[in-house]
């Protein structure tokens, strides 16, 4: 849905989207018997706002949001045959894109833009509601078979920023540009694991653990990620070199 909201000024667009799908799991059976189906759901929604200032200006807002949410996750599991009980989890508490981005015409030969990006998320994948404290996770490394618990509780929370100008210069021969790009910002993570244990079997027989030693909270921050560059398509007559 979009269109204006002053004429000639202001302008919005925004959208919905929820999509669901389910699927059988091979070789993977409900405590009845029944074979486990993994629910999956992921709704979006976007939003711009575009203000023209003047005839030369332009200022674009844009947000947009996702609620991921799967039930039977099986990725980034030790082993091949996962129980549903030890199916991983994943919400999404946060998780957004906000945009500002200015441009501007200088001249008939001169070009200008500047933005600013900003993600904030929060990702949680692991536990599943009905996992109580007291259940760990056990593995069969003979079968390749996690059961009676996930193999973790894990939160991921990023907030990178990124900034980025540039200065377009274009004339029947040249076609110039340059500009900066900048990133930066810090991501934090947390695992968690019940009992900080992880029980061993072999084809049923108990056989040895892992013993661990969570929380384990590490936290990274990208100071710097910066980068300028110049480039210019530079046309004579039939012939086209692009130098950068």
């Amino acid at each position: 849905l979009g269109g204006p909201v002053a004429r000639d000024k202001v302008w919005f667009f925004t959208s919905f989207r929820r999509r669901s799908y389910n699927w059988f799991v091979a070789n993977t059976t409900n405590p009845d018997g029944t074979q486990f189906v993994e629910d999956n759901r992921q709704t979006d929604i976007t939003g711009r706002l575009t203000l023209l200032a003047g005839r030369d200006n332009r200022l674009t807002f844009g947000y947009q949001r996702g609620w991921p949410e799967r039930k039977g996750r099986r990725t980034n599991q030790p082993a091949t045959f996962v129980n549903p009980e030890a199916a991983l989890y994943q919400t999404t508490p946060l998780n957004y894109i906000g945009q500002a981005k200015w441009t501007s015409t200088l001249s008939s030969k001169m070009f200008f833009e500047t933005g600013l990006s900003v993600l904030k998320g929060h990702f949680i994948t692991g536990y599943r509601p009905e996992t109580e404290s007291t259940d760990v996770t056990k593995f069969d490394f003979t079968r390749s078979l996690l059961f009676n618990a996930p193999i973790y509780d894990s939160s991921s929370n990023p907030n990178p920023y990124a900034y980025m100008a540039s200065l377009s210069y274009a004339t029947a021969r040249h076609n110039l540009k340059t500009g900066v790009q900048l990133r930066w910002g810090p991501n934090y993570h947390e695992y968690r694991k019940n009992g900080d244990i992880l029980l061993r079997f072999n084809n049923g027989v108990a056989d040895s653990v892992d013993l661990f030693n969570t929380p384990v909270s590490p936290r990274r921050s990208l100071d710097a990620d910066h980068g300028v560059f110049i480039q210019d398509a530079w046309t004579m007559n039939r012939l086209t070199v692009n130098l950068g």
